[in-house]
């Protein structure tokens, strides 16, 4: 017997989990009504359980090519960029990034009076900071870079690098958050998950999300959002995926794009090193796309109009109960059946 008809038959006659019903409503009152709540306050708030691997200092300064200015000892256990999330002041590596509208090194002075005694900072907000406003450099850890975001991104690219297990890798004009959300929901009574928190998915975002990952973590579910050329590179190399799921191409963020292609061919770009990559192939641009791309994963494209792809879908019956958008359930179930095809998740 085929792959294929292998995958055609695991599906045949079957019904998704009755857990779905949970996730359903899970969607209702968290990813729907609060999204709006999420963006405008990115805040995260963690406990002791949610605990990390360690580093030492002397480590990640080593790891990131950092200048190391003082001489504290510490355990880093947690990143931190947004100082409305600090939670364990002791354990924490801050981060002073610089966008367009903000400096994280303002923040230093009240993060150092709430006890965080670590910082990422450039020279030149070093610079600012050494004439003692802060008392004396012996209690404290300056790691001088060129650019703090790259530094967090090479952190998370270095400790990505302790786990061999599986990661999945979502990326997509729309769709990536709930996706994400219904496989960890169907996922997670079997195996340990750690995924990326609501929608963080960007440059700032992703670093931080692998960074949760720890010792009992047995399976990784990421999303890979970008908004413009040359940002996907970043994200592969920080989430490593060994399946890749691209849930559709769209207007969104279009406005930095020449083409829907030029976006289609930039976030496949995420799925170069995978091992499978699942896409839906009734969308002509995106089999268009990842033709050119020549990737080397083993390709699971579904369709509801061609009986020769991999996952071939005839009919689809909705229960009146369950308000389900149609693509999502196909996502989920073609995840799950590709998945104990494949044995990537053991």
């Amino acid at each position: 017997m085929t792959e294929v008809e292998d995958i055609r038959k695991d599906m045949a006659h079957k019904t998704l989990s009755s857990r779905i019903g949970s996730v359903s409503t899970l969607f209702r009152t968290n990813s729907v009504k609060n999204r709006t709540t999420y963006r405008k306050i990115p805040v995260l708030r963690f406990s002791k359980r949610n605990r990390t691997m360690s580093y030492t200092i002397e480590s990640i300064a080593e790891c990131i090519g950092a200048r190391r200015v003082g001489e504290c000892e510490a355990t880093i256990d947690w990143l931190l960029t947004d100082s409305r999330s600090l939670s364990f002041p002791e354990e924490t590596l801050f981060f002073a990034l610089t966008t367009k509208r903000n400096s994280g090194a303002r923040y230093i002075p009240d993060l150092y009076d709430r006890g965080v005694r670590n910082f990422v900072v450039t020279e030149e907000d070093f610079e600012n900071f050494k004439n003692g406003e802060l008392g004396k450099l012996s209690t404290l850890n300056f790691l001088i870079v060129a650019n703090p975001l790259k530094a967090l991104q090479k952190l998370a690219e270095i400790h990505r690098e302790e786990f061999k297990i599986p990661i999945i890798g979502i990326t997509g004009s729309n769709g990536k958050t709930i996706v994400k959300e219904w496989l960890h929901q169907l996922l997670s009574p079997d195996r340990r998950i750690v995924r990326s928190p609501r929608s963080y998915n960007s440059q700032i975002g992703v670093p931080l999300s692998v960074w949760q990952l720890n010792e009992e973590a047995e399976l990784g579910i990421f999303e890979a959002g970008i908004s413009e050329m040359g940002e996907m590179n970043a994200l592969k190399r920080m989430i490593k995926p060994t399946i890749g799921i691209l849930t559709n191409i769209g207007g969104a963020h279009q406005e930095n794009f020449f083409s829907l292609q030029e976006k289609c061919m930039e976030k496949l770009t995420l799925f170069k090193d995978c091992d499978v990559v699942i896409y839906n192939g009734d969308n002509e641009l995106i089999s268009n796309c990842v033709a050119k791309s020549m990737l080397t994963a083993r390709e699971i494209a579904w369709s509801r109009k061609d009986i020769e792809r991999p996952l071939y879908i005839s009919r689809v019956t909705k229960k009146k109960k369950i308000i389900l958008l149609f693509p999502t359930v196909i996502w989920i179930w073609i995840i799950l059946s590709a998945s104990r095809l494949l044995m990537t998740l053991p």
